[in-house]
């Protein structure tokens, strides 16, 4: 249980945005003065197994490094299994800063 509580607070830290970010509509990368990348993760889910089946750069660089596949994995399927979706595609928008990843958005996509 000590676990499940870990890893939501460690997804809520994820999604979390500072007033001065939301004040000022910029991004986490811009407020922290990092350079990022921007990643849509497309997922497959069955039985709340979730299953990567893509990674594309939408800005920045194109492909992620295997460090940074690893981040998006995690990141996505943590989020994942704390919204409860158990079957269906997803498609997870998420910015990687020098930091770590901020979700930009996330929903359930047609199949």
């Amino acid at each position: 249980m000590r676990s499940t509580f870990a890893e939501l607070a460690m997804v809520e830290g994820l999604t979390k945005t500072s007033e001065e970010e939301k004040d000022t509509n910029t991004t986490a990368a811009d407020a922290e003065g990092e350079e990022s990348a921007v990643f849509v993760v497309e997922t497959m889910t069955d039985k709340s197994m979730h299953h990567v089946v893509g990674i594309t750069g939408i800005s920045g660089r194109v492909l992620p490094t295997e460090d940074e596949r690893i981040v998006l994995r995690s990141a996505v399927r943590s989020l994942l299994d704390l919204a409860g979706h158990r079957a269906g595609p997803a498609r997870t928008e998420v910015v990687l800063t020098g930091l770590d990843p901020r979700i930009l958005r996330c929903g359930r996509q047609s199949s």
